[in-house]
């Protein structure tokens, strides 16, 4: 029998495949965009080399403390907005909705991200999105493609796409371009499908398009007035693992030297505002008494 975790028993009837979508891009205000800085200033493949032991890491914790099965997970290209492409951790679990939430919690808590999103591809999700395939990694391999697509899309309908998140569906990678805001309606979504022919015909590879209806979640927090990750972990208590949001925070010195010993090897010209005293381990940034338990 699966181990459950802590927190409420899976319901094997509501499992679903989730993907749940993050970087390691640390949200204005926390302790580690101080401690830190901007990985988003390195080169792409410093950072994702950065991303990717960081990340594995705050899977492992998470996996492990909600039992939650793991699919597979990739570092793919993603973009917010405007925003320069970047590395983003792409987490496909099989688990309950609530459970998935929950897995977002930690991650953004771990990650000390602003904004941590996820998704159910099924006919009984509320949002609209548009998955946009290429054979192999022929969209993905190339930036600088990418981002004229993206553009493209983003001139078509600026006020409808927020950002994108890299994808596989087997031997195909692309991008999945979903409705976050809930503001796309059946009529927006049938001109954007129309739209991407014209524009997916500028580039020099076949791509295909198709509509789907997802199910969303996302959980975030606000560092610059909660520098303690606490709406991660108040929702972590309201949706029933008490026992994860008292014991996340053990795991912040571990991440954070994993920060640390990454950027040395990755980055070595890039040094932490804090890197201690030749000998001398240095000293945490976060404390265990400075996270009380959550409240009853």
């Amino acid at each position: 029998m699966q181990s459950q975790g802590h927190g409420p028993t899976i319901d094997p009837k509501a499992v679903d495949h989730w993907l749940l979508a993050f970087e390691l891009a640390f949200s204005k205000g926390s302790p580690y965009a101080v401690e830190f800085g901007d990985l988003h200033t390195l080169p792409y493949d410093v950072n994702e080399q950065i991303s990717t032991v960081v990340l594995q890491k705050i899977i492992s914790i998470s996996l492990d403390e909600l039992a939650a099965a793991k699919i597979g997970f990739h570092i793919m290209p993603g973009a917010h907005e405007h925003d320069p492409i970047v590395p983003s951790g792409q987490l496909e679990i099989a688990t309950d909705e609530a459970r998935a939430r929950a897995t977002l919690d930690v991650i953004g808590y771990l990650a000390e991200q602003g904004l941590v999103i996820g998704s159910s591809k099924g006919s009984a999700g509320s949002r609209m999105g548009l998955e946009i395939l290429g054979r192999k990694d022929d969209l993905l391999k190339d930036r600088a493609q990418l981002s004229e697509l993206w553009n493209a899309f983003l001139a078509a309908e600026p006020k409808l796409l927020t950002g994108f998140s890299g994808i596989r569906e087997s031997d195909q990678a692309g991008i999945l371009i979903i409705d976050t805001g809930g503001a796309w309606l059946t009529r927006h979504a049938s001109e954007l499908s129309v739209k991407f022919p014209e524009i997916g015909s500028t580039l020099p590879v076949s791509l295909s398009g198709t509509l789907f209806f997802f199910s969303y979640i996302e959980a975030e927090n606000d560092w610059t007035s909660r520098a303690d990750g606490s709406d991660y972990i108040d929702d972590l208590v309201l949706l029933g693992f008490k026992k994860v949001a008292q014991d996340i925070p053990r795991h912040k010195r571990v991440i954070e030297q994993t920060i640390r010993d990454a950027m040395a090897e990755f980055a070595p010209l890039l040094k932490p505002r804090s890197m201690g005293t030749l000998g001398v381990e240095p000293e945490p940034l976060f404390r265990r008494q400075e996270y009380p338990n959550p409240r009853e």
